[in-house]
């Protein structure tokens, strides 16, 4: 078969020529009738046949290529397969390696964040626990950075008297200096529910807590508001402070989504007073009352309809957020998410 393959074309060339030479014959044999038409039928066929032998040929060679193609078209699948597998677990491999990066990256951030958030914890608690110009100094101007309190600072009441210890947020006054200077006085000032001033009052960085307890109640007692040395309760000004930093931070950080900011004063147990509004920071945290809207008539019989309302709380809110409102004109740009008309 191999050689009849190789050979097609000689055997081609030659049946053309018996073919042609068998015609020759039945010509010159044209006088004995059956010989001629039997030279005829045969060369005739042998010149068909050998067409028939190029034809075949060259279909066998299409065949031929193509079944070479598709051997190639399979190894290249093949291979083209292998790829892709090899792709697909190097891609899997790949986003595993990024997934467990990306894993790795968030547990480097939450320990981070939670070690900042045990941080300034513990700072807060510090202003109550151990009291001292620095510890305060510290407080004050992480509070201010994260936006807990206004950028100028916050109060507390001063128990069994009108008044109120503003805290004011330490600043720089170098225009080259990136950060306040924990050397620097803290400057405090007393104050009436209004925010008019009563007192300014300094406290230098060699001095104790205690001593500037002293100044201050001196300064109560100038004012007229001194309510005796036993009803005085100067160390509730910090456990106050302390409270006012921890609930607006742990609001901040919680994820809330009524996070309070810019805290002015706290009214335990259940509202704050904002730069922009009083903030209920019980159940339901965040309903607010902005400033823009706090001269409406009737809020207090309104908010006694909510069965949910600390009244004590809500009164000592609304009276120093209306105060401060009419003497610093204060305007809410922003409101809550529970904010609704009066009536």
């Amino acid at each position: 078969m191999r050689w009849f393959a190789s050979n097609r074309w000689n055997l081609t060339v030659v049946l053309l020529l018996a073919g042609a030479g068998l015609l020759v014959w039945s010509w010159l044999a044209r006088s004995d009738g059956w010989l001629s038409g039997a030279l005829v039928n045969v060369g005739t066929t042998l010149l068909l046949f050998a067409p028939l032998l190029v034809v075949g040929r060259y279909i066998e060679k299409r065949l031929d290529d193509v079944q070479a193609s598709q051997v190639k078209i399979e190894q290249r699948q093949e291979v083209a397969a292998a790829n892709i597998a090899t792709l697909a677990e190097e891609v899997s491999q790949t986003q595993a390696e990024l997934r467990r990066t990306h894993e790795r990256l968030t547990e480097t951030v939450v320990s981070r964040l939670a070690a900042a958030r045990d941080k300034d914890r513990q700072v807060f608690a510090d202003v109550e626990e151990a009291p001292s110009h620095d510890l305060l100094f510290a407080a004050l101007v992480r509070a201010a950075d994260l936006h807990l309190t206004t950028s100028t600072g916050c109060r507390v009441p001063v128990h069994n008297t009108h008044l109120f210890l503003w805290f004011e947020t330490p600043t720089t006054h170098d225009q080259f200096q990136e950060a306040p200077d924990p050397a620097e006085d803290l400057y405090l000032r007393l104050e009436r529910i209004n925010g008019q001033t009563v007192a300014h009052l300094a406290w230098p960085r060699d001095q104790t807590a205690e001593d500037f307890l002293v100044v201050l109640a001196e300064a109560v007692v100038r004012a007229g508001e001194y309510p005796g040395d036993r009803s005085f309760e100067a160390g509730r000004l910090f456990s106050d402070l302390r409270e006012l930093l921890e609930l607006a931070h742990e609001s901040a950080t919680s994820g809330s989504t009524a996070a309070l900011s810019g805290v002015i004063q706290y009214c335990p147990p259940q509202w704050a007073i904002t730069e922009m509004a009083l903030v209920s920071v019980g159940k339901p945290a965040g309903y607010s009352i902005p400033f823009s809207r706090i001269r409406e008539p009737h809020w207090p019989s309104h908010m006694s309809g909510k069965s949910w309302l600390d009244r004590d709380s809500f009164d000592d809110a609304f009276e120093a957020g209306f105060a401060l409102s009419e003497a610093k004109g204060f305007a809410a740009t922003q409101t809550g998410p529970y904010d609704e008309p009066p009536f």
